[in-house]
């Protein structure tokens, strides 16, 4: 019915803290794996395919700026076990630790889910702060870590700035009875572009 959840690792969050056993496990983006402990040692952050292209990862303009942000920050030093999704279930792994296995996969970092009107977002570490402290106290500043949660969170609730469809108008104003020029950015639901999407204005 709508509303935004975001879990986050830790020492009693995911499978931990056996939340595979409760109602939230059918609503978040990744399966908690009952029991299994945090993954400890330092694991840095990947983007996948879907992550490139989504808002929450977005630290930086284009693809390849943001993936060089994302290959500079401080990696996490522990993460919460958890399974992808089978697909269909409209989930994606934006994130993930290649040097974390689980099932043969590296582990999911950080996953978002569409589920009804919701929204649900895990991020499967309690170490992010990593890439604000630590990438500051090495001369990166906190940036990264600020626009990372900022995105998050705005795109738990919807913020229209982040919505699939985007309207600009070609001009601030225009005098009454004049044209009005609009660039419309339409994306599907899994952020890429929405090639043969019907959008309709009135």
């Amino acid at each position: 019915k709508g509303g935004g959840l975001a879990m986050v690792g830790g020492e009693q969050s995911f499978g931990d803290g056996r939340y595979g056993e409760t109602p939230l496990a059918d609503v978040l983006p990744v399966s908690p794996i009952d029991g299994a402990s945090m993954a400890e040692g330092e694991a840095r952050p990947r983007l996948t395919a879907e992550g490139r292209r989504h808002p929450v990862t977005s630290l930086a303009p284009g693809e390849a700026p943001n993936e060089a942000a994302w290959n500079a920050l401080p990696p996490v030093t522990a993460v919460n076990l958890t399974r992808a999704l089978p697909p269909g279930q409209g989930a994606a792994i934006l994130l993930e630790a290649p040097s974390v296995s689980v099932g043969g996969r590296p582990a999911p970092l950080v996953a978002v889910r569409e589920v009804g009107a919701g929204r649900t977002l895990a991020v499967a570490t309690d170490a992010s702060w990593r890439w604000g402290f630590v990438a500051a106290e090495g001369g990166q500043g906190n940036r990264a870590y600020l626009r990372f949660w900022s995105s998050a969170l705005r795109w738990l609730v919807r913020d229209p700035g982040l919505a699939p469809l985007q309207v600009e108008p070609d001009a601030p104003a225009v005098e009454p009875g004049a044209p009005v020029g609009l660039s419309l950015s339409v994306r599907g639901p899994d952020w890429g572009p929405g090639a043969g999407r019907r959008v309709t204005a009135e």
